[in-house]
């Protein structure tokens, strides 16, 4: 004779109210309770889910096996009844973030100290720095103006009353005979490189573009 439905649940609670030993135990006590609380209430009006109870009724034992197996098929048929809702793209879009990121673009205009003097000598060197080779490109950042070819070789930071540059070599690589250098490794900097340059004027402008093209063979021999 098989036990009462009842009382199998009964046990269940039982079982689980004592000592749930883990998540998995804990989620079945919650679900072990509120099918039995149903159960209680569900007796005197015939609405018993048979077909979910319909392993419970061909056990003559309720064991720590017969739980596991019992948790196995819930867990299967609750797959199935709760399945993943399907939504449409634009409820999706809703809460999704959004993967574009926003791109500040920065022009000339956007460095303040690039005006009158200071702007005609930008305006040389950059001419200089861009023949260089055909590779060259200029990007204007907040801060700086970066100078590449494969990666940046020179950077300028426009100043009030000079450009500052970076160059991008180790120092110890750079041939100065002029002393016009400084060796800012370590030192916090705009700007990519260990090696910085003033230029106030054009006087110095052949000797500084010297030190650049130092910089760029330095880069593209790294190829």
């Amino acid at each position: 004779m098989s036990m009462p439905m009842a009382l199998k649940f009964g046990l269940m609670r039982s079982s689980f109210e004592r000592k749930p030993r883990s998540l998995f135990g804990y989620s079945l006590f919650f679900f072990v309770s509120s099918s039995a609380s149903r159960l209680s209430s569900a007796r005197n009006s015939f609405i018993v889910p048979s077909r979910l109870n319909d392993y419970l009724r061909s056990i003559d034992a309720w064991n720590e096996e017969q739980i596991l197996n019992r948790a196995i098929q819930l867990a299967e048929k609750a797959r199935k009844v709760w399945r993943a809702p399907k939504l449409s793209a634009e409820v999706l879009a809703k809460y999704q973030k959004s993967e574009t990121k926003e791109t500040s673009i920065y022009t000339i205009d956007d460095h303040e100290f690039l005006k009158d003097e200071m702007l005609d000598l930008f305006n040389i060197l950059r001419k200089r720095i861009l023949n260089i080779d055909s590779s060259v490109r200029e990007e204007f950042k907040k801060l700086y103006i970066a100078y590449k070819s494969s990666t940046n070789f020179v950077d300028i930071v426009p100043q009030k009353s000079k450009l500052r540059l970076s160059l991008n070599i180790d120092f110890d690589q750079i041939h100065d005979p002029y002393g016009l250098s400084k060796d800012v490794s370590g030192k916090g900097r705009w700007g990519n490189g260990d090696v910085e340059v003033n230029i106030h004027n054009t006087a110095d402008l052949d000797k500084v573009m010297d030190l650049i093209q130092q910089a760029f063979d330095a880069q593209t021999e790294n190829i």
